[in-house]
Formats: C-alpha cells, structure tokens, sequence
C-alpha cells in the first residue's frame, strides 16, 4: 500500500506551520488526565477553606453532628477513610449490646459489629438513630446458630416474640430470677402486704389508680408512704388529738423515737421519780413492741422479726425492706403514650389481687391487641427498637 505521509525531514513550508511547534494531540490530553488526577488527590489535604468545603462532603450533616460540619477530621482521622468506633466513643459513651456479642462476632467475622453499621452519617435522621426491624432480626432470625448456649427461640418478628420475660424476687433468702409471664405459681417475694382489691373496693371512698400511681417522663413514679399512703395511714404514737407523728423509717429509728416520747411524757409529768433510766427503759420497750407486733401498725404493711441480741440503744425488731418493683429488664416503656388508655386494660386482674406478690404485668397477648408488625391493618406498627434499646440499659 502506497504510504501518503512525506518521509525524510519536514520540508521548509511545514517547518513555516505553527502546528509544527504544537504538543502532539496525545501529549495534550495525556498532560490534562494527570493534572485533572493529581489536583483530586492533593486538594482535599490542602483546602481547608469553607467555601469549598460542599464540594467534598458526603452529604449533608444530621443535627446531632452539626457542630462537627466544619472539622471532618473530628470523625475522619484520614481523608476519605471509614469512620472508626474509637471517634464514636470518644463523645459518646455506649453499653454494650449483650454479653454474648464479642464471642459471637470473633466466630461470625462477617457481623462486623461496628457503631456505622447501624449508625450513617451523611443521609437522614433516620440512618443515624435507626429504627428498622431488620437491624435485630438479621441476627434474631438465627439467634440459636450464632449463640447456641442463648436459651432463646429464633424469630424475626413481634408476631413470633416470645412471651415477656421479667426479673422477679423469689425463694428464700429472696434472689432475682429472670422469668417468663404465664409460668404457673409465679409469684413476688415482696415483703410488703399489700391488697389492692381491698383499696379498689372501699365502700365509703374506693381509689383510683391514679391516687397511688403517678406518671412520670415515661415511667410510673414509684410509691412512697409519705406522699401516697400517709394522708390515709396516719402513724400515731398513742390516741390523744395531740400525739406526734412515728416516723416511717428503719425500726432503730423508731426505736429512738419511741425512747425520746416516753421520756418526755414522763418530764410533762413533773415527776423526778418517773425519769427513772431503768422505768424508761422498760416502758420504752413496751412501747414499741405494740408498734411491731400483732395488731401494731408496722406489722399491718411489713414483715417484721425479733432481734434476739439486740442492745439498749437498739430496736428488738428488724423490717424487711420491700423488693425492688419486678422489672422487665430487657425492655423499654412508656407509659405517657398509653395515659389515655384504662390501666386494667392492660394491667389485668387487679381488683381481684390480694398481695402485693401478684405479678399484674401486661402478657405479649395483651399488647397484641394494638401492635403489631409494620403494615398490619388496624394495628399500631411496632418495631423491635419501639421497646427495646441496642446499647444494654443501666438498672
């Protein structure tokens, strides 16, 4: 094939040419993909000016992080790196989500486990606090292959959950128990007698439950003598209009309440006779062996036992301190968004209660007459974080 192109050197009207001095074609673009390539890389380490700053941003910043907008190495310690956990919890301080987590991803490595798997910057409000079932079920679906010792069934819905479980004070000496609602003879061991049949059916003045039980942010407030019980229950020291109040606290307390009454009745008096230590002493004790025995008004709430070693300046009855209200643990509440709801609608069988051991918690049954999964027609959607945080909960 005949060659078109000259050969030997440019002849003088091609040397006359300015596309003779000219880059080749190639050369040009070569030049600019380098240039274009190098100004990419080398930019974001130099430019910290603020006007260009959207020019390199992920996206937009959520609320929570909005302080930290203009300083992305406060999350980022190297340019366009993966945020590690260390940059979280230098702000945050988080609990882990269960014991059993480290084991189950030192054997699953494919888990990840890190604070951005669930938490995004950089999207929405909703990527960073994330709400979505699938985070729980992803793991829960298959709970019995990752941690076959877990005592849990698999499920991957609030259709499929299990039966609550709770922390219940029972055997003797009284224990915590974890325990699920339903399991027959299950009972508190309180050391509080309480009948709320009794309070709920008072022929002159029955109470409500809102005279006892108080809403707080979310929770109940707890029920204290001297705000819910003493405008009833009045402690007297004796029948007279003007007897001073015994004190609603440990029984060496009342033991010296009682010591100082008796003695300042016996000053009133006027006799030198009656200060006598050994008469105080002996009416003291009398005194309040009628507050802790059959029929006296400690006994009538308390269990209450005998002290056989006890010395001058101590009372010779000890009260049990009521347990700690039985908790679901593992789970969240809120009872401000259920105030327009009866309480014996979920709290069942209440007037029918005669001790304060009765467990009146609301069984999963009874929750599933409002909520259910998501997309449920004629339910409430509820997902597993609307009851349950990730990060365990301090009790």
């Amino acid at each position: 094939m005949k060659n078109d192109k000259p050969s030997g050197p440019p002849t003088l009207q091609a040397r006359l040419g300015i596309a003779h001095y000219l880059p080749k074609l190639w050369k040009i673009n070569l030049t600019v993909v380098s240039l274009t390539a190098g100004a990419l890389l080398v930019w974001p380490v130099l430019d910290t000016g603020h006007s260009r700053r959207g020019s390199w941003s992920g996206g937009p910043v959520t609320n929570h992080h909005r302080l930290l907008e203009q300083t992305c190495s406060s999350c980022h310690p190297v340019a366009f790196s993966a945020v590690p956990d260390q940059s979280c919890t230098e702000c945050h301080e988080v609990r882990a989500h269960a014991d059993t987590v480290a084991p189950i991803v030192k054997k699953h490595p494919e888990l990840g486990e890190r604070c951005v798997n669930c938490h995004k910057e950089h999207h929405d409000e909703e990527s960073l606090i994330p709400t979505r079932s699938i985070l729980c079920t992803e793991c829960h679906n298959r709970i019995n292959e990752l941690s076959p010792e877990t005592d849990q069934p698999n499920f991957n819905s609030f259709l499929q959950h299990p039966e609550f479980s709770v922390q219940v004070w029972m055997g003797e000496p009284p224990e915590l128990r974890k325990v699920q609602l339903g399991e027959p003879g299950l009972r508190s061991v309180t050391q509080l007698k309480f009948s709320h049949a009794r309070h709920l059916t008072l022929a002159d003045n029955p109470l409500q439950c809102a005279n006892c039980h108080e809403f707080g942010d979310h929770l109940v407030k707890p029920v204290t003598f001297l705000e819910h019980c003493e405008s009833c229950h009045d402690l007297k020291f004796d029948e007279t209009p003007d007897s001073p109040t015994i004190p609603h606290r440990a029984a060496d307390h009342v033991y010296d309440f009682v010591r100082w009454e008796v003695t300042r009745q016996r000053v009133i008096l006027g006799d030198k006779a009656a200060l006598n230590k050994a008469a105080i002493a002996s009416e003291s004790r009398d005194a309040e062996a009628a507050l802790f025995t059959q029929g006296g008004e400690c006994v009538r709430c308390h269990d209450v036992h005998e002290v056989a070693d006890a010395d001058d300046n101590q009372s010779s009855f000890r009260i049990e301190p009521p347990a700690p209200t039985s908790s679901m643990s593992s789970a969240v509440f809120d009872h401000q968004g259920h105030r327009f709801t009866p309480c014996e609608q979920c709290h069942q069988g209440i007037r029918d209660s005669l001790s304060a051991g009765d467990l009146l918690l609301p069984s999963i049954s009874v929750c599933r007459d409002c909520h259910a999964d998501p997309g449920t027609p004629g339910k409430t959607d509820s997902h597993c974080l609307q009851c349950h945080n990730y990060h365990q909960l301090a009790h």
